[in-house]
């Protein structure tokens, strides 16, 4: 049994050790209950060896998700190990709030944007899941933390919003519109509706969207497209792939492939990440962090991007105290 404990926990918690941060033995048992629950493992047994294994890892400090893989820029979101430009702030055109992922933790929702109003953002974005469930009451107290904050911002669904309806008629009750196009100084961001893990976009979406990234310079989605380690994209469901969607994934990054879009930006992960497109390098994909407390793999987060002239942006992580 001692083996099979191991075992499983090792292959378990392999997927996890790039992105998690703060590790502590709850936070682990959390995440690994459900797995351990299909070996008959003995609960007592299970957190003795995450107890240990979490105190080997802070002895060693393998795990270590809040320092950016590339030292020179600390606040940088993890992925890609590139050299970090420094700009010209006289180049800047504008700069942009990412949020995600609250899941009905509207505290580190208010915090997070008490922050944003303390930088040059003139506009936040929220890439899904501000609740749990999608109960109507939920995404109210969202739109009203929002509105409250007095910022510009355009929201999309996550999964977990579409929850209570199996679709986005609550969350359209709220917030009217599930998907978005908007030019700000010259710069046109798209944001698409891409959370059903099941139900395929409409085609007159797809035409929309079609339209729309002709001249656009980044995508924003509820769920990533790409990612070179982590499962956790469109058409890919608890480790299962829905043949259907997948496929429909694809389409949509061959559409952005081909056309001059820098980046495509989305939540979902609960971790923030950078990563270049297998085919095309120059194409980004990023990833923004959770601000919800719970099923993190980092500490609550939200992202600011500057957007710079020639074709230039950068991306930087804003840690919740």
């Amino acid at each position: 049994m001692a083996i099979v404990v191991l075992t499983v926990f090792v292959l378990s918690i392999s997927f996890f050790v790039k992105g998690l941060s703060n590790a502590d033995s709850e936070k682990l048992l959390g995440y690994l209950e459900p797995v351990f629950d299909k070996f008959n493992i003995d609960e007592d047994q299970l957190g003795e060896v995450a107890g240990k294994f979490v105190s080997r890892i802070g002895e060693t400090k393998v795990l270590d998700a809040d320092r950016s893989q590339d030292s020179t820029d600390p606040d940088a979101p993890e992925g890609d190990k590139e050299e970090q430009i420094s700009h010209n702030e006289d180049d800047k055109l504008l700069t942009i709030a990412l949020l995600s992922d609250t899941h009905n933790d509207f505290d580190n929702l208010r915090e997070a944007l008490a922050s944003v109003k303390e930088t040059s953002a003139s506009e936040v974005f929220f890439l899904g899941d501000f609740t749990e469930l999608g109960l109507i009451e939920d995404l109210e107290e969202a739109k009203k933390v929002m509105d409250e904050s007095k910022i510009d911002y355009l929201a999309i669904p996550g999964d977990h919003d579409l929850w209570k309806t199996v679709g986005p008629e609550n969350f359209n009750t709220v917030f009217k519109k599930n998907n978005h196009s908007i030019t700000l100084n010259g710069i046109k961001f798209v944001l698409l509706d891409n959370s059903a893990n099941y139900t395929l976009i409409s085609e007159e979406t797809i035409n929309w969207f079609k339209t729309e990234i002709a001249d656009a310079d980044f995508v924003l989605l509820s769920q990533p497209l790409y990612h070179p380690e982590l499962q956790v994209v469109m058409g890919v469901v608890n480790g299962e792939e829905e043949p259907a969607v997948k496929a429909q994934a694809v389409e949509l990054l061959k559409l952005i492939r081909e056309s001059d879009v820098q980046a495509i930006i989305s939540g979902d992960q609960h971790r923030s990440d950078i990563n270049s497109d297998p085919e095309k390098k120059e194409l980004k994909h990023v990833v923004v962090g959770a601000l919800t407390d719970e099923r993190n793999l980092q500490t609550p987060r939200f992202s600011i991007m500057n957007v710079y002239l020639g074709d230039d942006f950068d991306i930087k992580d804003v840690v919740l105290e």
